[in-house]
């Protein structure tokens, strides 16, 4: 992986996580971090989950 911002040394995936606060949830899956055409949901097989079941499995949230 390249770094698309040299100072944080992140990709552009990287810095919209940081950008979500470090949230993987709907909003992120939305986005197209490596302009390819593909959703990030797609690319790392959220799609199918509601943001709160994609937080809670992938450890990255917890139930409310």
């Amino acid at each position: 992986l390249s770094a698309d911002d040299p100072a944080s040394g992140l990709n552009n995936f990287g810095l919209d996580f940081q950008a979500n606060d470090y949230v993987r949830d709907a909003t992120l899956a939305a986005m197209n971090s490596d302009g390819d055409g593909c959703s990030n949901g797609i690319e790392l097989g959220e799609a199918g989950l509601n943001a709160a079941a994609a937080s809670i499995l992938l450890g990255y949230g917890s139930p409310s």
